[in-house]
């Protein structure tokens, strides 16, 4: 039985960064994830030896917002209890240095807005401004993760078409839009909570299948180009995925580990969900978690 992971705040509260991410700034880890108390939507979380965490910003309903973006939708996330926000992951423009933050954004109450969220900070601790909500190029968009390759570009991918497939983009320079689709993956497959990245020259996707609040089986696939030659989904894990589902992959002490949520079973436990870290390899095309 795999325990899970229940983080320490540095003044006893319980951690919400569900959806999340964890990632090291120079000297502090930073644990980044979905916040639905009151009219929180994001909180990031520091630490810097990995066991007592403090809160260090949160991104609220009524955030600071860029004007600048006519075709987003900039309305909804001013009015209390008006949107969910989900999965939201952080990533480094190179080129301007800011860090931009890209969520999954969804009307309160249901889940046909289908969209995407950007906000950006010249300090990963913030504050972030809102850019507004949108569909990438006109597709619909729940479940994203984020990725930078090693030569700075930056990727967005993101569960579309009802979840039945995977779309994977190129982000604009600044990291803030979407340039171009490059790849459709897996359609008519119905994968979500996707985590990509790369290892020793080899591309990695975990996915989870499409099962609402209770865990299953996830599954990998590997290739050596993010525009194609990705091969069949095999099962990283049990059935289950040890009754998580996934949301990051991160380096620590050059070992790679496994973040997952482990959901609190339905909308009323959210609040209980917990967190797992399992070490996992990524050898030769193939991922395991190592348990």
């Amino acid at each position: 039985m795999i325990e899970p992971w229940k983080p320490v705040c540095i003044n006893d509260e319980t951690v919400h960064a569900h959806g999340g991410q964890i990632l090291k700034e120079k000297e502090y880890w930073y644990f980044t994830g979905e916040d639905r108390r009151g009219t929180a939507r994001v909180s990031i979380y520091r630490s810097s030896n990995f066991k007592i965490w403090e809160k260090i910003y949160t991104m609220s309903l009524h955030c600071e917002i860029d004007t600048r973006f006519p075709d987003r939708d900039t309305r909804l996330i001013t009015e209390k209890g008006a949107c969910n926000i989900e999965r939201p992951k952080i990533i480094k423009c190179d080129r301007t240095g800011m860090y931009i933050m890209w969520m999954h954004f969804e009307e309160n109450g249901d889940y046909h807005a289908a969209r995407t969220a950007v906000a950006y900070s010249r300090s990963i601790e913030g504050p972030y401004i809102y850019t507004g909500s949108f569909r990438p190029l006109g597709y619909m968009s729940r479940d994203l993760n984020v990725f930078k390759d090693t030569d700075g570009q930056m990727y967005m991918i993101s569960a579309t078409d009802d979840n039945s497939t995977l779309n994977l983009y190129r982000m604009t320079e600044d990291g803030l839009g979407i340039e171009n689709k490059i790849a459709s993956l897996f359609a008519g497959q119905y994968r979500e909570a996707p985590v990509l990245f790369k290892n020793k020259g080899i591309y990695y996707l975990l996915t989870s299948g499409c099962t609402g609040w209770k865990p299953n089986q996830g599954k990998y696939s590997s290739s050596l180009s993010l525009e194609s030659g990705w091969n069949n989904l095999f099962p990283f894990a049990d059935e289950t995925t040890y009754n998580s589902q996934s949301s990051c992959v991160f380096e620590k002490d050059g070992q790679l580990f496994y973040l997952g949520d482990r959901w609190g079973g339905d909308k009323s436990k959210y609040f209980s969900s917990t967190y797992v870290i399992i070490p996992c390899s990524a050898r030769n095309g193939e991922f395991r978690l190592e348990v």
